[in-house]
C-alpha cells in the first residue's frame, strides 16, 4: 500500500512539474482547447498578394544558385515546382514599392525564413546588380530605365526572368 502511495505522488508530482506549464506554453494545448486554429497539415492554405501590376525582373545570380537556377525560374514563373531546398535573400530598391510587394508575394509562397527579403538604397541595389554581388533581386521596369541596366541582360552570371503583372481595369496602358 506504501508503494501505491509513492507512485501516485511521484505520477501527481512529475504532471504539476512538467504537465501544467507545458499545457500553457505549447501551441498544441491552444489549439487543441480553443479548435479555432487550424494546423499546418490539415489546412495548409496561405493568403498570397495579389500580383501587382507592370513589368518586373528578377534577377537571379547563377553563381550562388547553379544547381537550382530551374527550379528558381519556374518558381519565379510561376509554374510548378517540388520544394526547393535552398534559401536565398531578395534585394529590392527601398522606393519601388510594386516591386516590394511581388518580392512579398513570393515570400508568402515560400516556407517560413527560406527568402530573406531586404530593402536598400536604389543606387546601392542597382550597382549590387551590375557587378553580380546579389542573390536574388526583384526590380520594376521602370527603375531598371531609370539605372540603366541593360547590361545586365547579357551578364553571363545573371539569368533575367521578365514577369508581367496584371494591368488593373482603372489603369492605363
Amino acid at each position: 500500500m506504501k508503494i501505491w502511495h509513492h507512485i501516485i505522488f511521484v505520477l501527481l508530482s512529475l504532471f504539476v512539474i512538467l504537465g501544467i506549464p507545458s499545457l500553457f506554453h505549447a501551441d498544441w494545448s491552444r489549439a487543441y482547447f480553443l479548435n479555432d486554429e487550424v494546423d499546418a497539415i490539415s489546412g495548409a492554405t496561405l493568403d498570397v498578394p495579389d500580383q501587382p501590376s507592370g513589368v518586373y525582373y528578377v534577377f537571379v545570380n547563377k553563381n550562388y544558385h547553379s544547381k537550382t537556377l530551374e527550379e528558381w525560374q519556374n518558381f519565379f514563373e510561376e509554374k510548378p515546382v517540388d520544394v526547393i531546398m535552398e534559401d536565398i535573400s531578395c534585394q529590392v530598391l527601398n522606393s519601388d514599392s510594386s516591386g516590394f510587394e511581388l518580392a512579398q508575394r513570393y515570400q508568402a509562397r515560400l516556407a517560413e525564413n527560406q527568402m530573406k527579403l531586404k530593402t536598400e538604397d536604389a543606387a546601392l541595389v542597382a550597382s549590387k546588380i551590375e557587378n553580380a554581388f546579389f542573390d536574388v533581386a526583384i526590380i520594376s521596369k521602370d527603375f531598371s530605365d531609370i539605372f540603366a541596366l541593360e547590361n545586365v541582360f547579357t551578364d553571363p552570371n545573371v539569368r533575367t526572368i521578365t514577369i508581367e503583372g496584371e494591368v488593373k481595369p482603372d489603369e492605363t496602358i
